[in-house]
């Protein structure tokens, strides 16, 4: 069983919970246990969390690219 946290600032929709599944099935396989978490801080996005892989699609990150390219 693999441990995946997904991170979100409200809780998914319907169409996007299902995309949220298939992306992490696709990744991690069926055997997953997702725990969905709300986090006011990254902003907007996603952070998803398969084992010890980060996808972080959160608007903070994006922030703090741009900050680092200037």
């Amino acid at each position: 069983m693999i441990n995946v946290t997904v991170k979100t600032v409200m809780p998914l929709n319907a169409d996007l919970k299902v995309k949220t599944i298939n992306f992490i099935s696709k990744k991690a396989g069926n055997e997953t246990e997702i725990e969905y978490i709300i986090d006011k801080n990254i902003l907007g996005g996603i952070i998803i969390k398969i084992g010890d892989v980060v996808y972080d699609g959160s608007i903070k990150r994006q922030i703090t690219k741009l900050k680092e390219n200037f």
